[in-house]
């Protein structure tokens, strides 16, 4: 344990960031609430606890620490608390020191004890916190963030931090260079900061009462998905986990044209999901019907259609898909699409129909294509930037690069 009294005179005196405080913020019925603050902007951080045992605080620590570059986590300053009992697992795990105060001396971490006064106007003693998701405590987090500070010559803390991060060397690290953007164009604008998925998918399992497409079970295997089904429960506890916001649910290609799970999704958590519903371009009367019912049904966002399948790879090109792009555009709903090989045929639908949004699935680039073989589909996608009522989503990146790639993506 490494004492206060030995911790160096840079970070006494606020002249570098990087340097935090901490402490749990207690609740009735045993619940807390990790609270950080960087001691150079006043930046806040909070992260969800199940119980203040040290191995779930230090669990959870650790998992903060890891979404900042190391240059703005250097050191951590934290009370007498048996909650950090494990700190030599933590120092270990982040490469941060940890300064233990002095026994009954708050006010050493005097950045961080302000802090929880102020959380208190959000959660008042008394309080059960466990009740809290991550992705609640987040948003508290941001509004204090945002809070023009007298001590910071009236700059907010998100100002301040951003001004740190976007000086910071991303020395390379994609995931570095992805936490500076984020902040220098949200932080800058004073605005919260949503984190959004694009493309989540959620299924069950097949089940004598709820078949899949032919071929169903080998594709989900070859796309490499997880093998378990999951549900908008549990997404929404991982999303809580990882500090997401909002995701757009696309049904599987391998579970039919269903709708029904991200619809219950929407309908219970119309903040956290919305859908882009599948549509039957076999059966245009049903479609059609469909179309027109989901214009006053909240959380539908849109529509996703695939053409990747062996099943689907004629359908742009022998009239199956034909009714859909004038309805579609009549009743103004954004369209993902997933192409496959046949962005020109993408590109004349956007061409016939300028009114008519469109979204390109995984910038364009066919399942089980890498590296430098992505190149020539890049270019093609590109070259339809003529076309401003077409739009490219990166969704599916980190499966372009070399051994991560997978087959397919649905």
């Amino acid at each position: 344990m490494i004492s206060i009294r030995e911790r160096p005179a840079s970070v006494e005196d606020r002249a570098v960031p990087g340097h935090w405080e901490g402490d749990l913020l207690s609740g009735s019925k045993n619940s807390h609430i990790a609270t950080l603050v960087e001691r150079h902007t006043r930046y806040v951080m909070l992260a969800k606890v199940a119980n203040k045992e040290t191995n779930t605080v230090v669990s959870a620590l650790i998992k903060q620490a890891k979404k900042l570059p190391g240059e703005l986590y250097k050191s951590l300053t934290w009370d007498r608390g048996k909650e950090l009992a494990d700190h030599r697992r933590f120092s270990l795990a982040t490469d941060i020191d940890v300064y233990f105060c002095d026994p009954q001396s708050p006010w050493q971490r005097g950045s961080n004890e302000n802090t929880n006064g102020l959380l208190r106007q959000y959660f008042p003693k008394g309080t059960d916190l466990s009740v809290y998701s991550q992705a609640e405590l987040n948003k508290v987090a941001r509004q204090l963030n945002e809070r023009p500070r007298k001590t910071l010559e009236f700059d907010t803390p998100a100002e301040r931090f951003n001004v740190c991060v976007a000086s910071t060397n991303s020395g390379g690290n994609p995931m570095r260079t992805s936490l500076t953007i984020c902040l220098s164009e949200n932080f800058a604008k004073v605005r919260p900061m949503l984190v959004c998925d694009s493309q989540v998918h959620i299924w069950a399992e097949q089940s004598s009462e709820r078949s899949w497409a032919p071929g169903g079970p080998e594709l989900h295997r070859e796309m490499g998905h997880r093998r378990e089904a999951i549900g908008f429960e549990e997404l929404k506890d991982l999303m809580d986990e990882a500090g997401g916001d909002r995701v757009l649910i696309c049904p599987p290609t391998w579970d039919l044209d269903r709708n029904d799970l991200g619809l219950a999704a929407a309908a219970k958590y119309p903040d956290r999901f919305g859908l882009m519903a599948r549509v039957p371009l076999l059966d245009p009367e049903t479609g059609k019907a469909l179309l027109k019912s989901w214009q006053d049904l909240p959380g539908v966002n849109g529509v996703r259609l695939t053409f990747f399948r062996p099943a689907e790879a004629t359908w742009l090109n022998d009239g199956t898909a034909d009714w859909y792009w004038p309805i579609a555009e009549e009743l103004n709903i954004p369209t993902m699409v997933h192409p496959g090989k046949f962005k020109q045929e993408i590109a004349g639908v956007a061409q016939k129909y300028p009114g008519l949004t469109l979204m390109l699935d995984h910038m364009g680039v066919p399942g089980g294509i890498t590296d430098d073989a992505i190149t020539p589909f890049v270019e093609e996608t590109a070259a339809l930037s003529q076309y401003p009522n077409l739009s490219v989503k990166v969704s599916g990146l980190p499966a372009r690069t070399g051994p991560c790639a997978a087959a397919p993506q649905g």
